[in-house]
């Protein structure tokens, strides 16, 4: 049996949205965002305590995870937020489950496709504002879609969104203009006479500029217990703790190398306990020299490169370290925490990359 685990509380993560709730307000719908298994928590125990804490839709990134939603039961609205093929439109539409447009050649493969015959097809209009990636940029072709809509009855334009690129960033020049451009598409779907559903504040949006609420948000990494930023609201919970054990542990001497490379030389008579995780689970290499675990509620340095299945940490310092001791990789142990943003900063990441790159083999244990 593995001793490394991921240990997931999805009631804190209804916590987190219930916090969110007080902050959109009532007359905001919330469309939760558990795109990639819920951002390594688990997509099915995660939407399931959301539902109970009253979200009001789900987002996905593909038609896969969609379909998986509606195969087990959920009946919320889900939205596709990447792109999806001619081959997938039958099972989506049949489904009853939205999905992105962003040019009129998606518009007329959906009015060839046989489903919608028998049910209108849902579609959110994404508009880019300044990421470069999905999205219609030029007006010309904003109205060219606009128009295929006027003129198609199979299709309920129920939504349009944009993203920001640097809404977490203390710098709010480039999100003013996208706001701008933004908000420019939005007089152009209005003025065409129609009134979809207008949604673009990501997690940083969400707890931070209550003005581009619009009618719904997208919060994602926010719902798992973080706070993108610029601040912090103070009031979420991480929902993971992700730990270990110690498997072994031996004194070595002074300029004893460790691990892969020698990139670690000791300065003096060491204790070195060595952890089952490595990059293999998702704990990144490039932790190694430059990040800490919790051993005993204080910190232990990782020391030399982080291998595919072990890592070495430096246990001198702390009392009474025993072989099959809890390490915390990532949470709480007693009066500290290792966060996914701290994690990240010695990875030169973000914190989502963190939470994402758990690896399948590291079981979850849902509390």
């Amino acid at each position: 049996m593995r001793q490394t685990f991921a240990y997931i509380n999805p009631k804190s993560v209804g916590r987190n949205l219930q916090q969110i709730r007080s902050i959109v307000g009532d007359d905001k719908h919330i469309m939760a965002v558990v795109k990639a298994d819920a951002y390594g928590h688990g997509m099915l125990p995660i939407v399931q305590a959301l539902t109970a804490a009253g979200a009001d839709a789900f987002a996905v990134a593909t038609c896969d995870e969609a379909l998986e939603l509606r195969q087990n039961g959920v009946r919320l609205p889900i939205l596709v937020l990447g792109a999806a093929t001619e081959g997938d439109l039958e099972e989506l539409i049949m489904n009853d489950i939205a999905f992105t447009v962003w040019y009129s050649g998606q518009l007329e493969e959906i009015r060839r496709c046989p489903a919608v015959k028998k049910k209108k097809a849902r579609v959110h209009l994404k508009i880019d504002s300044g990421m470069a990636r999905l999205g219609v940029r030029e007006d010309d072709a904003l109205l060219g879609m606009l128009s295929i809509f006027r003129e198609a009855p199979e299709l309920f334009f129920e939504g349009v969104f944009t993203h920001f690129a640097t809404a977490d960033e203390e710098d709010e020049q480039y999100f003013r203009m996208q706001v701008e451009r933004f908000e420019h598409a939005l007089s152009l779907v209005r003025a065409m006479g129609f009134s979809p559903v207008v949604h673009a504040g990501n997690s940083a949006v969400t707890l931070h500029s209550p003005r581009y609420h619009y009618d719904m948000v997208r919060p994602g990494y926010a719902l798992y217990g973080y706070d993108p930023g610029p601040g912090d609201v103070g009031v979420l919970e991480p929902a993971m703790r992700w730990t270990t054990q110690i498997v072994n542990l031996k004194w070595i001497g002074p300029d004893e190398g460790v691990s892969y490379g020698v990139t670690y030389r000791t300065d003096r008579d060491t204790l070195v306990a060595t952890i089952p995780v490595g990059y293999a689970d998702g704990y990144r290499r490039a932790i190694g020299n430059t990040g800490y675990v919790l051993v005993h509620g204080r910190r232990a340095p990782v020391i030399g490169r982080v291998c595919m299945d072990q890592t070495m940490i430096d246990v001198t310092g702390i009392a009474n370290v025993a072989i099959r001791d809890e390490v915390v990789l990532l949470g709480r142990q007693g009066k500290d925490q290792i966060t996914a943003n701290e994690m990240a900063a010695w990875q030169e990441t973000i914190g989502y990359e963190v939470l994402c790159n758990i690896g399948k083999r590291v079981p979850r244990i849902y509390e």
